[in-house]
């Protein structure tokens, strides 16, 4: 469960993270993590937005080069993440 990430089906994607003042908050990523996308793991209609206890779910990505997410990638990866949903 992920504590303190924001509702909705908005993915963030930061493709420079070594110029981010915040990167101490990923610091379950790599120390070579050049980008992160964090995208909200949503749920079938009709289930309820988070466990009972308040907290959501997301799919973290990080990758060794920056700004290599293309379009098409975070398309995908948001696709996985809606299967994860189905799966929770």
């Amino acid at each position: 469960p992920v504590t303190g990430l924001r509702k909705g089906p908005k993915e963030s994607y930061l493709p420079t993270l070594q110029a981010l003042p915040g990167r101490v908050e990923f610091t379950y990523l790599p120390p070579n993590a050049q980008e992160v996308l964090l995208l909200p793991v949503t749920r079938p209609e009709g289930m309820s937005g988070d466990d009972g206890d308040g907290q959501y779910y997301a799919v973290v990505l990080g990758g060794d080069t920056a700004k290599s997410f293309a379009p098409r990638d975070i398309a995908w990866c948001k696709e996985i993440a809606s299967w994860i949903g189905d799966l929770v």
